[in-house]
């Protein structure tokens, strides 16, 4: 190998990776995957759809990350949403989770209500409450608009953070979401190695 190959491989592994861990299986994951290409730092993103519960994906990071780290500028992230299930189980998995998160140094990128909330707050400034449902219903018609009607539906396959840092409870920022953090990690990433 010559002195200039081995230089070039060092340095490739001087870049951080981003480890991103996502509640759903196919929606964020496919979402940051998408991003990573674009902005072409795949080499230096790992995307795991997991399809487990806030604190069950908190714990698996944790497993993981106590088991992988190489590098200290390395970020892992969670990315979830606000569940239903803890107005069933009456406990706040939600806060819990990001709470325990960043504990460990967990960089967490949440959406409450849903992940499509992010999509939405592309079209819209919402500043009220809205159900799952109304995201999809409302994504629908910003997407007919844009496409001229050839999108006929959405199926599922910075914003509002400063209006709620009085609350100290998660759960109650709604409308919120802290996905535009993870992306300026990518796009930062990306000014790394795409100089």
């Amino acid at each position: 190998m010559s002195r200039f190959s081995k230089k070039l491989t060092n340095t490739r592994n001087e870049y951080p990776k981003i480890f991103i861990f996502t509640e759903g299986e196919k929606t964020e994951s496919n979402y940051f995957l998408s991003l990573a290409k674009d902005l072409r730092v795949c080499n230096n993103v790992s995307i795991r759809g997991e399809g487990c519960n806030t604190l069950s994906l908190v714990d698996l990071v944790l497993s993981f990350k106590s088991g992988n780290a190489n590098n200290p500028n390395d970020e892992y992230w969670v990315v979830f949403d606000k569940d239903d299930f803890d107005k069933i189980s009456g406990r706040n998995q939600f806060d819990d989770a990001i709470n325990k998160a960043y504990a460990n140094q967990i960089k967490v990128a949440y959406s409450n209500e849903s992940f499509e909330l992010w999509y939405l707050f592309h079209f819209r400034d919402i500043h009220s409450q809205l159900t799952r449902e109304i995201y999809c219903e409302k994504l629908t018609e910003d997407l007919i608009k844009l496409t001229n009607g050839k999108i006929k539906s959405y199926e599922k396959s910075f914003k509002m953070i400063e209006e709620f840092k009085e609350e100290p409870l998660f759960a109650r920022r709604n409308p919120s979401t802290t996905v535009h953090y993870l992306v300026s990690s990518l796009r930062g990433l990306a000014s790394q190695i795409n100089k």
